[in-house]
């Protein structure tokens, strides 16, 4: 089954979601243990509790947890598509994310997907 890689994304953001509310610290100054009735309660209760700290305001920095929220949320969605794999970059590699087909393994879209390391070029014959 063909898939067009482009329109499958685009599908997939129109239902993401920027979510992430802080870091998380360990360290918190409340008694154990602690409940919450909702997702907006346990925010709540974190950040009283010196558990949430602010994303970061520095644009690398807050890129970086935005590419960890767009992998991650990717990652979910990959068994919208048989016969696609999502996986994962290496932290300080290229690509943040891979799109590869699960039978052969190799990396979609093909074609005019242009790689960061070019190919050997073949010498012309000269006389």
């Amino acid at each position: 089954m063909a898939i067009d890689l482009l329109v499958w994304l685009r599908q997939q953001f129109q239902t993401y979601a920027f979510d992430v509310a802080g870091v998380f610290h360990r360290a918190g100054a409340h008694d154990w243990s602690l409940t919450a009735t909702d997702a907006a309660d346990l925010e709540k209760k974190l950040a009283a509790g010196g558990h949430l700290l602010p994303l970061p305001k520095e644009p690398a920095a807050l890129a970086n947890v935005l590419e960890v929220s767009v992998v991650d949320f990717l990652l979910k969605e990959e068994d919208a598509v048989p016969g696609v794999e999502v996986r994962r970059g290496t932290e300080r590699g290229y690509p943040d994310v891979e799109f590869l087909r699960r039978r052969t393994r190799r990396r979609i879209p093909r074609g005019r997907c242009k790689s960061r390391t070019p190919g050997r070029r073949r010498r012309r014959a000269t006389n």
